[in-house]
């Protein structure tokens, strides 16, 4: 996609700052369309999270997570470096968002992708009102159950957990009704749902922020007798 200024981007200048929000139940495939949608917009900043818990393998410092100790994220937490502290349940882990997770990304990066739950987004609904947009995957509960049994198998996983995951993803699908756009990413479909996700950024980059004067901004300290007039002059200069 572009980085082109477009829409009432032209007018102001400068591309319009949002907050990506990416939700959805484990086994989806959030990680393949996130890491396609950054590897194909490069406008768009991958937000990191810090947390507590232990890297899975083949996870590095500066993918999706700052892995810290649990002092460490009680005392950023504390000074206001992370701006919310959640805990997941059973594990003890903890996991938080920075401060300044939109003031903090590069400029050429205006955009910013997180993934959180439903909560998340409520908060950051909140914390950034007016900058966030949301986006539901799923997939069909045939592809879904396939992948959480994939999952659980090659993890080696029990039988209990494999019904804790599935209770987890009908979870997560209640909650889909309070985000802006949903997503189905279904099984050798990927690049449809990165051009569907593309396709809603395009959209957004369109809309027309809250409190823009198109008129002001086009006609700021001119009276329309000026303008008149201007136009007026313009007219003759091509004729003659």
């Amino acid at each position: 996609m572009s980085k082109a200024l477009v829409g009432p981007e032209q007018i102001t200048g400068a591309p319009r700052r949002a907050l990506l929000i990416i939700a959805g139940p484990s086994g989806v495939g959030k990680a393949s369309v996130t890491e396609a949608l950054l590897r194909r917009n490069p406008f768009i900043h991958r937000a990191m999270t810090f947390t507590t818990r232990a890297p899975r393998p083949g996870e590095v410092e500066k993918g999706q997570y700052h892995f810290v100790t649990p002092e460490a994220f009680e005392a950023k937490f504390a000074s206001g470096e992370i701006m919310e502290r959640t805990e997941v349940y059973g594990t003890g882990d903890l996991y938080g968002m920075p401060a300044d997770l939109l003031s903090g990304a590069p400029p050429d990066k205006p955009w910013v992708l997180t993934e959180v739950d439903a909560n998340g987004k409520v908060f950051l609904e909140q914390r950034f009102p007016g900058q966030c947009v949301s986006i539901f995957v799923t997939a069909s509960p045939q592809i879904l159950r396939h992948r959480i049994l994939q999952r659980a198998h090659d993890e080696g996983h029990s039988l209990e957990d494999l019904e804790t995951r599935l209770a987890k993803a009908r979870e997560h699908m209640r909650s889909a009704a309070v985000f802006d756009y949903l997503i189905l990413n279904e099984e050798d479909r990927l690049d449809e749902a990165v051009a569907a996700i593309e396709t809603i950024i395009a959209a957004e980059r369109l809309r027309i922020p809250a409190g823009f004067d198109l008129e002001a901004a086009f006609f700021e300290g001119e009276t329309v007798g000026e303008a008149t007039g201007a136009e007026a002059r313009a007219r003759n200069s091509k004729s003659t």
